[in-house]
């Protein structure tokens, strides 16, 4: 009986898939978002999926615009300002900011000899606190201001073809395969192996900035 129900779900996902693609050459057009690739002896390792995604895009009429002020805080926008921090003292000559925290309470400095402070540090003979040390760091914030942004009051939605192109990859893969494939507007990925148990297959999906580029199917030794 689960035998009957896997090879049903299997019958159900090809036909889910009912336009067939062979990857019978190093670029396949597939008319469509989503397909059943068929890998065969023929296959290349690398093939250059041309897929067509229906995408949902925003459009609005001119009179339809309008103007919104609103009160950001962006530096990419509204600039940065320079501020300056305290960054802190310590004991070293001027020039040289190194040594431990200054405590007047437990630490002894002057005289050719030097002081100790707790835990065993050396000061040099001749080093003093350096007020110098206590210096203002600088850092940048990004500034608030006032900009102005457009926005649709009445904004219609198109469901419109755009093409992407997905680079399929095959190693060691030497064995026929059925792959059911689709792709959406949102990066939805769904790439599985038929007729091989998943197992037995690797899977690496590639990517830039969010969006799916690409996929490397590996056979597993085991599985040759």
């Amino acid at each position: 009986m689960k035998k009957l129900l896997t090879i049903a779900m299997a019958a159900l996902s090809v036909g889910a898939f009912a336009n067939t693609v062979y990857l019978d050459s190093d670029s396949v057009d597939l008319g469509s978002n989503q397909a059943t690739l068929e890998k065969t002896s023929q296959t290349p390792t690398s093939v250059n999926l041309v897929v067509t995604v229906p995408t949902q895009i925003e459009r609005c009429d001119d009179a339809d615009m309008r103007v919104e002020r609103r009160t950001i805080t962006s530096g990419a926008r509204c600039g940065y300002d320079t501020v300056r921090t305290f960054c802190g003292g310590g004991y070293g000559r001027v020039g040289y900011p190194t040594g431990p925290r200054y405590n007047p309470r437990r630490t002894r400095v002057g005289g050719r000899r030097g002081g100790r402070v707790s835990g065993g540090i050396i000061i040099s003979a001749g080093t003093r606190y350096n007020p110098i040390m206590d210096n203002m760091c600088t850092t940048t914030v990004a500034r608030t201001c006032t900009v102005s942004e457009r926005y649709c009051s009445n904004p219609q939605y198109v469901t419109v073809d755009k093409i992407k192109n997905f680079n399929l990859q095959f190693d060691k893969f030497n064995k026929n395969a059925s792959i059911a494939f689709s792709l959406d507007q949102n990066n939805n990925l769904e790439l599985d192996v038929l007729n091989i148990n998943e197992s037995c297959v690797k899977k690496t999906i590639y990517g830039n900035d969010g969006v799916t580029t690409g996929a490397k199917l590996k056979l597993k030794r085991r599985c040759r």
